[in-house]
């Protein structure tokens, strides 16, 4: 069986999850997209293994500019494994908004998209400020460009601040 080598770390997708109202206990629905530049790095082991090294980088905009991450900075990192045709790993994102906050998600790859772009959860980790004891996960789904060097990142899920 041939392994496709070209594959999309959601990386930039993840760094959505961190998006929240800046009001303490407000649980907030994180469905959207964001846009990132993407650096992949296939590390071929044999013929049923390839280690995938992502990086990914993106401003998070959104069609309302008052939203408290429109305008977040940052990326994610992680490594896969494509082990006879099924993937596994993950990594991390940080994001850090307009007010000086930054956010920590991780994400766990489960599959791969008909455009060869990863899918998996999101979990809100914490981070500094706001982000300080928030909880939530959910979903995404990174699709690549043809280049592979960029992605749109679908998210859905929630958010609450503490």
């Amino acid at each position: 069986m041939k392994l496709r080598t070209k594959i999309s770390l959601p990386v930039g997708v993840l760094s959505m999850v961190v998006l929240s109202s800046a009001v303490a206990g407000d649980m907030r629905s994180m469905d959207g997209t964001i846009s990132t530049q993407d650096s992949t790095e296939m590390m071929p082991v044999d013929d049923a293994h390839i280690v995938i090294r992502s990086n990914n980088s993106g401003t998070i905009a959104f069609s309302d500019e008052t939203h408290p991450m429109h305008g977040a900075t940052g990326g994610c990192s992680g490594t896969m494994l494509m082990a006879k045709g099924n993937l596994t790993g993950g990594g991390y994102c940080t994001y850090k908004d307009t007010a000086g906050d930054s956010s920590i998600v991780k994400f766990t790859a489960t599959g791969m998209n008909e455009k060869g772009g990863t899918s998996g959860t999101w979990e809100m980790v914490g981070g500094t400020g706001k982000y300080i004891g928030a909880t939530g996960g959910g979903t995404y789904n990174a699709v690549p460009n043809e280049e592979r060097t960029a992605s749109v990142n679908t998210i859905t899920g929630d958010l609450k601040l503490k």
